[in-house]
């Protein structure tokens, strides 16, 4: 299929256009064929990581988990940046978080024994941040992995123990926003009075959240490091952005998916005068 045809495409499943409703030339460019219309719409829609609730995927699929699934499934395998636009259904339905998310791909990485560099550049970032394993501890890590291997069979399992058990994430701004994530009765069990405090107030807040900065600092930290609880970062169009000169930026490859490309033109693009209402 040619780019414009593509494009066409694109644009009526934004526009959740049904098969029915096709004009005629884009129904001949499917050969006719509503299942194609279908395929394509869910490869684009898990794709482009599309919420199921507001989009057409939700019309072909009816089981939303079925679909936040595959888009980890694919997301994952292929190295990409956790969909933290989604992260609300893939921690609540799934219990997918940015930490099991990025431990799972680090341990896949390493046990296909395959470099670093394979690790696209803001995946590698994003893991230093959440795992805490840059270049030199993974590095670090397959030498010790390397030297057990002769005697212990089971990979997985072997490196497993050597990744962190809980995220490293802790530089929270007060504006932040924080809401709980997927807490079960075993977890409350095993929280101090604060954190269980903490949980209840976040439970309540519901979908509007509390902000981190009206929150214990040490308690949210350490419900941050045992996954309870999603971030939400609040940008209206009206604000203002600017990117702050890169240290420490890791640097290996380009994936060329559709999210990290819009990364870099925001990074090449951004103006701390142009709003990002005018960005998008």
């Amino acid at each position: 299929m040619e780019e414009k045809e593509d494009k066409e495409l694109e644009k009526f499943i934004l526009k959740q256009v049904p098969y029915e409703k096709l004009p005629s030339q884009t129904k001949a460019a499917l050969e006719n064929s509503k299942l194609k219309w279908r395929q394509y719409v869910i490869r684009y829609s898990i794709k482009h990581q599309l919420r199921w609730k507001t989009n057409l995927i939700r019309t072909l699929v009816p089981d939303d988990r079925n679909y936040y699934q595959e888009i980890v499934r694919i997301s994952r395998a292929n190295y990409m940046l956790y969909p933290y636009h989604i992260s609300d259904m893939l921690i609540i339905s799934l219990r997918v978080t940015p930490f099991n998310y990025y431990s799972e791909m680090m341990l896949d990485v390493m046990a296909s024994e395959k470099s670093y560099d394979a690790l696209p550049n803001f995946t590698a970032a994003d893991c230093v941040r959440i795992l805490g394993i840059g270049r030199n501890q993974f590095i670090d890590i397959m030498n010790k992995y390397r030297s057990k291997i002769s005697f212990l069979k089971n990979k997985k399992k072997i490196i497993k123990s050597m990744l962190p058990e809980n995220s490293v994430e802790s530089e929270i701004e007060y504006w932040w926003i924080i809401y709980a994530g997927f807490i079960t009765e075993e977890d409350v069990k095993h929280s101090t009075e604060k954190e269980h405090k903490t949980i209840d107030i976040l439970i309540d807040s519901k979908e509007n959240g509390v902000r981190a900065g009206e929150l214990d600092h040490d308690v949210l930290i350490s419900l941050i490091s045992r996954d309870l609880v999603r971030i939400g970062v609040p940008v209206s169009n009206e604000d203002q952005i600017s990117v702050p000169p890169l240290e420490g930026f890791v640097m290996n490859r380009v994936l060329g998916d559709y999210f990290e490309n819009l990364l870099y033109k925001i990074v090449v693009s951004v103006d701390d005068r142009v709003t990002v209402g005018q960005l998008a």
